[in-house]
């Protein structure tokens, strides 16, 4: 081989190859051109260029999928988690049976039951014996039943109104009214403690504090307001009966001064006697009624039934009737042996 000869040898053979390279590009193009398909432009080499440059990689997301540039994009779903892994299910559902569990341990433990009986407004020692002598403790603070031990309380003679409440951990709290004595009552040779309400206190020998009580007494021999035996604590009266005997008291005191004896019987109600033989009749708050309702009269006596406000106003009006009376009397030089009450502003009275 000359010198040069391989040279060209060579020059010719990349020629060949670059040929049929070509040649093999060219034909899916003429193929690709009859069906009506156009080449994209050529690239600029600018962009060429700068489409070669390496691009910055960034980590994979956790869970994606690696695709193939060109690949169709394929939606993934996120594995979810079983309900009862779920932290909100499992404390949606476990705090209710909490709560069961702690109620059910509230319920039944010891700790719970009321042992301490607190008494507020109360200062009789004997009334606050009694209440600690009733069944309030060893009840549940959550299940105590609070209306039944107010009307076990109520139910005393001496209480007026109370109200029960149950504090944690282990205390009832028993807030009392007492009922005040508003009247001595004298029948069958026994002192009885009556209450503005008509409620029967108790004797005066059943409680050493209603012996140092200065109350205004009426006096009833033969025991007539109620049916001539010692009534027991609690048993009720009329109020009215109870409010016109402490206006009827008042009065004598204040009004007709030393003198007179005041008495309840069941025939004629109140009678106020002088020491000269003089009677005066009041007779019941339904009588002391006509005093203060005009129009009432001797007619209507039976019919009315009077609040104890309206007796005690009554009585009132009769002991200003019964003073003006005397008085009149007195300046004619003459004196009554019966003076009666009962007819409202006509009172009847006999002289002699």
């Amino acid at each position: 081989m000359r010198p040069g000869e391989a040279g060209q040898a060579m020059r010719a053979t990349r020629g060949q190859k670059h040929e049929k390279r070509h040649e093999g590009a060219r034909a899916p193009r003429t193929a690709l051109s009859e069906r009506g398909y156009t080449p994209p432009p050529p690239t600029p080499r600018r962009m060429r260029s700068a489409a070669t440059k390496p691009r910055m990689e960034l980590p994979p997301l956790p869970g994606a999928r690696h695709l193939e540039v060109g690949a169709p994009l394929i939606p993934v779903t996120p594995k979810r988690r079983a309900w009862w892994r779920r932290p909100r299910v499992l404390a949606l559902l476990v705090a209710p049976l909490a709560l069961v569990m702690l109620a059910l341990w509230a319920v039944t433990t010891p700790r719970f039951q009321v042992r301490t009986v607190r008494i507020e407004g109360a200062s009789d020692p004997q009334l606050v014996a009694a209440i600690r002598a009733l069944p309030l403790a060893g009840c549940d603070v959550f299940r105590c039943d609070t209306a039944a031990r107010r009307r076990a309380v109520v139910a005393l003679p001496a209480v007026a109104e109370a109200e029960v409440s149950a504090v944690l951990p282990d205390t009832l709290v028993v807030r009392v009214t007492p009922r005040q004595p508003a009247l001595l009552w004298r029948a069958g040779g026994q002192g009885i403690v009556l209450a503005a309400d008509g409620v029967v206190l108790g004797t005066t020998q059943s409680n050493p504090t209603y012996t140092k009580l200065s109350l205004p007494a009426m006096d009833d021999p033969q025991s007539a307001l109620f049916a001539g035996k010692i009534p027991a604590a609690g048993r009720r009266v009329d109020p009215a009966v109870v409010e016109m005997a402490r206006q009827l008291r008042r009065g004598m005191d204040e009004v007709l001064r030393d003198g007179w004896t005041l008495r309840y019987s069941s025939d004629l109600g109140f009678v106020a006697e002088r020491a000269d033989g003089a009677r005066a009749l009041f007779g019941g708050p339904a009588d002391a009624a006509t005093a203060v309702q005009p129009g009432a009269g001797p007619a209507g006596l039976g019919a009315i039934t009077p609040d104890a406000a309206t007796a005690g106003r009554g009585a009132t009006r009769q002991i200003a009737t019964l003073r003006a009376l005397l008085d009149t009397l007195a300046k004619n030089g003459q004196r009554a042996t019966l003076i009666d009450l009962r007819w409202g502003a006509h009172p009847y009275y006999r002289t002699g």
